[in-house]
């Protein structure tokens, strides 16, 4: 049996209508030193049967199931039985380029990486809008003060040009469009916070792991797809009291 090189994890709750192109971006990886974590969280609909569907045909698929908890307990099921050298986090009615874990994957090992950022593109139902995470090209984060400096302090606000783009802190505190090292969650206990206690699960999530993060790199390639036509999705709605939250 290969060793596992990357778990990709993928929440799921009510997504039987976008699952399966999801999970077929993934069992179509050109990289097979792979597992695919799908946690689903208390599905109503198909979405758990058509999970197993794929099981049964792909070694490299494992289902968990538990009941409703929310978005942050579904990854951190995820996280726990992760046994990959990182972790790349798809949201179930998104998708991932076939070629995206062996760039990763080479990337993250030719320099020692503890994390690689890439761009997205988001889907509509009528067109595309690619949304690059940064304006340079390829661009190594050597040092800690550097990954600080141009990774960590933009999730905490935008400045100078950057401002014009509001949607940026967007991608910048996703769990997504990231490939993380799983040493680094694991031995810091780095886990995603529950909406109770944060506005963002992913926001206090990266902050967290880039506190540590040593060197990591932004490639300027669009592996993501980011779908927008879905209202019902858990990681897109609106939380009609997040402002509340945060001034908390």
């Amino acid at each position: 049996m290969m060793d596992v090189m990357i778990s990709i994890i993928v929440p799921i709750y009510n997504v039987e209508n976008y699952i399966e192109k999801c999970i077929e971006s993934l069992v179509s990886q050109s990289f097979e030193n792979i597992e695919i974590i799908l946690v689903n969280d208390g599905s109503t609909d198909n979405s758990l049967d058509i999970c197993y569907k794929y099981s049964r045909i792909y070694s490299k698929i494992k289902v968990f199931t538990q009941e409703n908890s929310g978005l942050s307990p579904t990854r951190n099921k995820g996280i726990k039985e992760a046994v990959g050298k990182y972790i790349l986090f798809v949201d179930s009615d998104d998708w991932i380029d076939s070629i995206t874990c062996e760039v990763l994957f080479k990337h993250a090992t030719q320099y020692n990486l503890d994390a690689v950022l890439f761009s997205s593109v988001s889907e509509y139902s009528n067109n595309q809008i690619y949304k690059p995470l940064y304006d340079e090209k390829d661009t190594v984060f050597d040092t800690q003060k550097s990954v600080r400096e141009f990774v960590f302090k933009k999730m905490i606000g935008l400045e100078n040009n950057q401002l014009k783009y509001p949607h940026l802190i967007d991608r910048y505190i996703s769990a997504w469009g990231k490939l993380y090292s799983t040493k680094i969650i694991k031995e810091n206990s780095i886990f995603f916070k529950s909406l109770k206690e944060v506005p963002s699960e992913a926001l206090l999530f990266n902050m967290e792991y880039f506190y540590y993060c040593n060197k990591a790199s932004y490639i300027n390639k669009y592996f993501y797809h980011y779908r927008r036509d879905n209202q019902d999705s858990i990681t897109k709605k609106y939380k009609e009291d997040l402002i509340k939250k945060w001034s908390n």
